[in-house]
């Protein structure tokens, strides 16, 4: 009869043990149960180097992070990309989604401008996914724009000769 309390002892006792670990790294990764996300579609044209879970900011401000990034439904070319953030971010009506790159790392993420203060909040119907509106980060404007750049400047030095 003893080595089987023991046996029962020594269960407990391993239970106990890694319940309390498990609290333990839950604890230190500062993990929130009861937190509330909102989610948002934004349709770009391209995604270069943007990829599922990379981070997403609001006018610098990490706030969430991409959870999908798949083809558009539409099958119009664009990609659509799905964004989780803190259910208080103040998203508004004219706040503008753009890939911006981080540093000379060349890893992407998603930016969010705050808009206007006098614009509305964005106020999504119970089930209905909001759409922010894409914009083009300054990288990315320089690289599309940068023919037609060049192109301008060959005639202004032709024209100068």
């Amino acid at each position: 009869m003893e080595t089987r309390a023991n046996y029962l002892l020594i269960g407990i006792f391993t239970l106990v043990g890694l319940a309390g670990i498990l609290g333990f790294f839950l604890w230190f990764a500062q993990v929130k149960l009861d937190r509330q996300f909102a989610y948002y579609d934004v349709a770009f044209s391209s995604v270069s180097g943007l990829s599922n879970a990379s981070v997403v900011r609001f006018s610098g401000l990490p706030v969430g992070q991409v959870a999908d990034v798949r083809l558009s439904p539409d099958r119009d070319g664009t990609i659509t990309v799905r964004i989780e953030v803190d259910a208080d971010t103040p998203v508004r009506t004219d706040s503008v989604a753009t890939i911006e790159s981080q540093g000379v790392t060349g890893v992407s993420y998603v930016g969010i401008s705050a808009g206007s203060p006098g614009a509305p909040l964005v106020d999504p119907e119970p089930g209905d996914i909001p759409k922010i509106t894409p914009g083009r980060s300054t990288l990315q404007t320089l690289t599309e724009d940068a023919p037609q750049i060049l192109e301008e400047s060959l005639k202004v030095i032709r024209g100068l000769g």
